[in-house]
């Protein structure tokens, strides 16, 4: 999760909503959510 944020600025919405879509790593909302909380962008 920290090379998204190194790679594009993400909001801590935009950032679980990257790591929660279809396209992506195919995490959960609850591993997207956590992820994005302690990678600091939330």
């Amino acid at each position: 999760m920290q090379s998204h944020l190194s790679f594009q600025g993400f909001s801590c919405q935009g950032l679980i909503d990257q790591l929660d879509s279809a396209y992506a790593d195919k995490f959960t909302l609850g591993q997207a959510t956590y992820g994005a909380q302690h990678a600091g962008a939330c």
